[in-house]
């Protein structure tokens, strides 16, 4: 089918049946959320004012507010802007500036995660001073985040995780893809909030479980320090006994689905494909929808059309 073609279709369609999630769907109205609703996740934007990433970005903001059914929400999965690691305070601003002009025509709201390329002046090329008042997940923390750089929140009897992912790394230098221990903190506060019977859909930049490696490098291949969260497996202790259902995983701009047992890691690709070069390997620049029926779900992974420039 061309890309045109399955855009129309998928417009008009519905993206919720396009694949099946572990089973057949449930009725509207069944299980403990008792509700339907759809969701988009976006991820991997890199929005540079230099590149085509505004017409590609408006373009995937314009196919997400004509989808039938409308979404409830949008979460986006981090790397929203270009790269705010090496940039200078004025060039940073510029970017999240650019991005949050075209991310407010959005029709619905937006939920933010933080993604390695959103953090001000880690590099120390950047030339930014660590005493500056928007240093590092600050300048996040304020333009999108609320205040803070990881959230939840509920909607329609689900519950909603957004991590920050990245912590320095061990020299100083840069990031790695860690959840710190005050955020496990915090995390183990937010669950036991919940009834164990509580859906529940976690949202990280950097994945917990990922075999992209392995698929491209051999079965043996472990991740960089940067490549994935290293204490994965500390945060997924923590929601044993809860109904942890589904994680949505960026930053490699590939598209990838694995299933632990009763736990779906879904990668959605990228909004920017190879950073608005075109796909990126075989993912074509895209986005997740998500459709929630009752304490079931649907994934689908919508190409909106966009093209480089040959």
């Amino acid at each position: 089918m061309k890309r045109k073609d399955f855009l129309r279709l998928s417009l008009l369609g519905g993206l919720g049946s396009a694949l099946a999630a572990g089973g057949p769907r449930a009725a509207a109205g069944s299980g403990p959320a008792g509700n339907s609703f759809r969701f988009v996740h976006l991820t991997d934007i890199h929005l540079y004012a230099e590149s085509r990433g505004m017409e590609g970005l408006l373009k995937a903001v314009g196919a997400v507010n004509s989808l039938d059914p409308v979404p409830d929400f949008v979460i986006t999965g981090g790397d929203l802007v270009g790269d705010a690691l090496a940039a200078g305070y004025e060039d940073a601003v510029k970017q999240f500036d650019l991005y949050q002009s075209c991310i407010s025509r959005l029709g619905m709201p937006v939920y933010h995660t933080i993604g390695n390329h959103d953090i001000f002046g880690w590099y120390p090329w950047s030339g930014v001073s660590p005493d500056h008042p928007e240093f590092g997940k600050q300048m996040f923390r304020k333009r999108l985040g609320g205040g803070r750089s990881w959230r939840s929140f509920d909607h329609k009897g689900w519950h909603f995780i957004l991590f920050d992912s990245m912590e320095p790394d061990e020299w100083k230098t840069g990031y790695c893809g860690r959840v710190s221990r005050e955020q496990l903190v915090w995390l183990k506060q937010d669950l036991d909030s919940l009834d164990k019977t509580t859906p529940i859909a976690a949202v990280t930049h950097i994945p917990f479980v990922s075999g992209i490696e392995q698929f491209r490098s051999g079965g043996d291949a472990a991740w960089s320090e940067g490549g994935a969260v290293m204490n994965s497996d500390e945060v997924l202790r923590v929601f044993q006994g809860y109904n942890l259902k589904l994680v949505l995983q960026g930053h490699i701009h590939r598209e990838e689905e694995l299933r632990v047992e009763k736990i779906r890691f879904i990668m959605s690709g990228a909004v920017s494909g190879a950073w608005w070069r075109g796909p990126n390997v075989n993912t074509q620049e895209g986005f997740g929808v998500v459709d929630v029926s009752g304490d079931n779900f649907s994934f689908s992974y919508l190409d909106y059309g966009w093209e480089t420039e040959k």
